[in-house]
């Protein structure tokens, strides 16, 4: 109880700040970032997905939560995930569509993701012996993925490295330097620097 008083005491004066970013990405303006962190909860041996989401480089959602089964494997954990962030963008890319943000709906939402197996897993249609044990329903993700699949490309799966994934911070306990980081981050907005493209 005191760690978290003592934290609110020290983010007092913080507040989500908006504002106008234009070099915030490339393409589309909605990029989801990802996590996982495999075996977080002791009691039921589920892993637990970070999300954060961002419009123009402004923080519009977040949460943090057990995944609903318990997985495997690191890649399988990082790959429930990345499903998770992109059932989210195709929503959130329908939402402002709605809305007339024409940007957001044409183009393919950045999803960003920490770990190379699971982003790979997503835009490779093959299944391999170390990805076999992978609910199929979570394949739903190669669909929405692939240009040549059976509709548009509606995400472009991107890699990011570990150090500069905000949504580190909704999966585990971090050091002081890199929560602060990343909390500032989330607060004042994110300047994406450009992802490596799988």
């Amino acid at each position: 109880v005191f760690d978290i008083l003592s934290y609110l005491h020290g983010v007092k004066d913080k507040k989500i700040t908006f504002k106008r970013q234009n070099e915030a990405c490339i393409g589309s303006p909605i990029s989801v970032l990802c996590d996982a962190d495999l075996g977080n909860s002791h009691w039921a041996n589920r892993s637990r997905t970070g999300i954060t989401a961002f419009l123009f480089g402004n923080l519009v959602y977040w949460c943090s939560r057990l995944q609903p089964s318990v997985s495997l494997s690191t890649s399988e954990a990082e790959y429930m995930a990345l499903a998770a962030a992109g059932r989210f963008a195709v929503w959130f890319k329908m939402l402002m569509g709605d809305l007339g943000v024409t940007d957001a709906y044409h183009l393919p939402a950045k999803v960003y993701s920490d770990n190379l197996a699971a982003a790979a897993i997503a835009k490779t249609p093959i299944t391999h012996k170390h990805s076999r044990h992978i609910d199929r329903r979570l394949h739903w993700l190669r669909e929405v993925v692939t240009a040549n699949g059976p509709v548009a490309a509606q995400l472009d799966v991107a890699f990011v490295a570990s150090p500069e994934n905000v949504s580190d911070i909704m999966t585990k306990a971090l050091p002081q330097h890199p929560m602060k980081k990343h909390r500032d981050s989330l607060f004042t907005g994110y300047t994406f620097r450009s992802g490596v493209t799988l």
